[in-house]
């Protein structure tokens, strides 16, 4: 009796055993599962990372659109990655706060049409780290980062130094829904092309019809202007001036009280602004011609290109090289083994007006200028007559941008100039076999961008912090060498970000030897107390 007694004990105890394993698995289990559902993080880091700030509600407290955070990554692999791992549960929390925002997740690299629609262009390449943010339906309007976008480094580019993760989900959300989007403004009165909803079958109308539906893809407006009459707007993110006819006066050519086109063009570029210009090169323009050389750009006079048979023949045009400075600008598309080419005819010549390219302002801004797309090595230059006039490859077409900084953040003004309308025209931007709708797509989106959204308080365009904007991380107490470590298999340092104080590591040291400890004592304690019956 006294074994079988032992016996039923021995099973009822590793019954009983199997049964507080179980319900401790099934408890963490389902801790875990509602911790994953309610985003109930408990923020320990003294920066508050995880927390939205009231600065961060105020601001987007307004918006009721639809949003969506797209990450291009399952969870598990956005909560190992230090960068991503922020930036995924401050917008799961903003997806708490705010009904309107929904946060989705896709595998890029096992499915990357999951995001097809927004790929900048055929060239590039959405990445596991990358987050997009968009609104809308068929067309929606969309901004896309990398992961480290959310994060600023200090000059080595190496040691994080604040999380602007607040600032770059306002700006974005901000300047998505905002009634008064971005717009591109074609200007009219010389003679320019220019797409009329009234009027589709015009030949104006066909001609600019790509261009038109490239800039609402881009996710602006499109309006008109007349320089003449009316101010450049305030929303005005893109200055359009397609194959004029006719040239731009002044005010002293004016004799009137009141503001000439070119002091307008130059007042709206002073700012933050962009000019994009398709001269064609039967054209003559002294005026803005003249004007074009302020920012570095020349016309050829009377001089046409010549790459094939006959005069006007189409030709692909050559990208800028390493040294150039818009070689940047097509870093997807020259990354290719067979980069695509630009379509180009009916094509003049371009010049920097600058020996080197560059000029530094007395504001402390700095103008660079660069060829953006030069004719094939075996083009001829000729005049009107057709005479020869130069052999060799050309510009075709140039890009200067101006930079000035305020408030920690670097501001740009660019200015696009082609020696010819077949770059936008619609023949050249509907054929596939050409690059011309990627590039022209990439550069509009690169010269109409704007962040000026979000509130100074989340640290964007203000420092409100004793140095930088956004969360200041505290690792001023911790070593610079501390803050990064040497990678073998990707052979250079790379971040590593130390995240709790010490008093934080204390705790969670103690909080994870507290249950083991707990049931070492109650073991103790009862075979102590078996032994000594």
């Amino acid at each position: 009796m006294q074994k079988e007694k032992k016996s039923t004990r021995s099973i009822l105890h590793t019954l009983l055993s199997l049964a507080v394993l179980l319900a401790v698995l099934a408890g963490g289990v389902g801790l875990l599962a509602i911790k994953g559902a309610l985003n109930s993080y408990i923020d320990e880091t003294p920066e508050g990372l995880y927390t939205l700030s009231e600065d961060f509600l105020r601001t987007t407290e307004s918006i009721t659109d639809e949003i969506k955070i797209t990450f291009c990554a399952d969870p598990d692999a956005l909560l190992s990655n230090q960068l991503t791992r922020y930036v995924y549960i401050m917008a799961k929390e903003i997806e708490r706060r705010m009904p309107n925002v929904q946060v989705v997740t896709c595998d890029v690299e096992n499915d990357p049409t999951a995001v097809q629609q927004f790929r900048t262009t055929s060239a590039s390449a959405i990445k596991w780290n990358h987050v997009i943010v968009s609104t809308g339906g068929e067309r929606p309007r969309y901004r896309l980062y990398t992961a480290s976008r959310f994060w600023n480094y200090d000059q080595t580019g190496k040691t994080l130094y604040a999380f602007d993760g607040e600032y770059r989900m306002a700006t974005a959300f901000l300047s998505l829904t905002a009634q008064n989007a971005p717009v591109a403004y074609f200007t009219v009165g010389h003679g320019e092309k220019v797409y009329d909803p009234d009027s589709p079958e015009s030949a104006d109308s066909l001609s600019a019809a790509a261009f038109y539906e490239l800039l609402q893809d881009a996710g602006l407006q499109v309006s008109s202007l007349n320089l003449d009459t009316d101010p450049i707007p305030a929303d005005c993110a893109l200055l359009i001036l397609n194959g004029p006819t006719t040239d731009y006066p002044t005010e002293e050519y004016l004799h009137l009280e009141k503001t000439g086109p070119i002091e307008k063009i130059d007042r709206y570029l002073d700012g933050v602004g962009s000019l994009m210009v398709f001269k064609d090169p039967a054209v003559s323009l002294p005026v803005l011609e003249e004007y074009l050389t302020e920012w570095g750009i020349a016309y050829g006079s009377g001089e046409y290109i010549r790459a094939g048979a006959q005069d006007g023949e189409s030709f692909p045009a050559s990208y800028p090289t390493e040294k150039d400075m818009s070689y940047a600008l097509f870093s997807d598309v020259l990354s290719l083994s067979t980069p695509p080419r630009v379509s180009f005819r009916n094509t003049g010549t371009l010049a920097s007006a600058w020996e080197d390219g560059t000029r530094y302002l007395s504001t402390g801004a700095s103008v660079f200028t660069s060829p953006l797309f030069r004719s094939p090595d075996n083009s001829t230059v000729r005049n009107e007559a057709g005479e020869v006039l130069a052999r060799g490859a050309r510009p075709v077409a140039m890009i200067t941008r101006l930079t000035y900084r305020e408030d920690a953040r670097d501001y740009y003004s660019y200015v696009l100039a082609a020696a010819s309308t077949s770059l936008i025209e619609s023949e050249t931007l509907g054929n596939t076999a050409y690059a011309n709708y990627d590039i022209l797509f990439s550069l509009v989106r690169t010269m109409s961008a704007r962040n000026a959204y979000a509130d100074d308080a989340l640290g964007g365009l203000n420092i409100n912090t004793e140095k930088y904007g956004g969360k200041a991380l505290v690792s001023d107490a911790i070593k610079a060498e501390d803050t990064t470590r040497y990678d073998k298999e990707q052979k250079k340092d790379v971040v590593v970000y130390h995240g709790l104080t010490e008093g934080m590591k204390i705790f969670y040291t103690v909080l994870l030897c507290l249950f083991p400890l707990a049931v070492a004592v109650a073991g103790v304690a009862v075979h102590l107390r078996r032994k000594n019956r």
